[in-house]
């Protein structure tokens, strides 16, 4: 019961519950003060921050230390704004969730901030073993047009093993709206995943152009989907010379 009210209190998020959950950090039982780290990490100020982390360092349950830091992290993100550097400081915790809240705050922060760090977070693209990480830390690199970072994602767009990383690559190399990507995303309408192809050609219909109209079309005729067909018939519409829209 104690666990379960402790918990109830992420529903509320109730300042004024503050002291009784700041008291059940130190309840006998492990369940009791996860679901009270969790529920004050909703709420905390900076003084129960401040409670939570001390709390965290004295635990000797791994699991239960692991709630408190991940509950105190949640709070210092909502609580405190930091730059870059900060967030990329915690992208070798040992803590999944840790550092996937870093580089989603990380990933949010406008493209003049993330740009004096995009080796940095290059080096974290290539080191992370975890997928979710990984397609924010791809994220990250938006509207930064460097070789390296153009190359990296170029290659993880055409030969990352995993789908969602492949979207997440094509996605932020059309943040840029860059024509000369155009026959790149032509090419990876040819992907095997679904999501993948119907991301290309997302990006490839945000570019202002003028693109290869006989490009398009070509790659509209050899298309076996209509749901990829049809959108770039509507390009060669557009893009196209006199003689393709006809």
């Amino acid at each position: 019961m104690r666990a379960a009210a402790a918990m109830a209190f992420a529903s509320v998020q109730d300042s004024s519950a503050r002291g009784c959950l700041i008291a059940a950090l130190v309840d006998a039982d492990n369940a009791v003060r996860i679901n009270a780290a969790f529920s004050l990490g909703l709420i905390a100020d900076s003084a129960s921050l401040a409670v939570l982390n001390k709390a965290s360092d004295m635990q000797k349950e791994k699991a239960v230390a692991q709630a408190m830091m991940e509950a105190g992290f949640r709070a210092e993100l909502r609580l405190n704004k930091h730059d870059a550097t900060w967030h990329i400081s915690f992208l070798q915790s040992g803590n999944r969730d840790v550092r996937t809240r870093a580089v989603q705050s990380l990933s949010r922060l406008p493209k003049e901030e993330l740009a004096p760090v995009a080796n940095d977070i290059l080096h974290a693209v290539n080191a992370e073993q975890d997928p979710t990480v990984r397609m924010f830390l791809v994220s990250a690199l938006k509207s930064n047009s460097t070789k390296a970072v153009t190359d990296t994602l170029l290659a993880l767009a055409s030969t990352d093993s995993l789908p969602m990383i492949r979207i997440a690559a094509l996605r932020t190399l059309g943040a840029n709206k860059d024509k000369d990507h155009a026959s790149f995303f032509l090419d990876r309408l040819g992907d095997a995943d679904v999501g993948v192809k119907q991301t290309a050609l997302e990006q490839l219909q945000l570019i202002e152009g003028p693109l290869d109209g006989d490009a398009i079309w070509k790659t509209a005729q050899e298309h076996a989907d209509y749901s990829i067909k049809l959108p770039l018939y509507g390009l060669v519409m557009k893009h196209g010379n006199e003689q393709t829209r006809m």
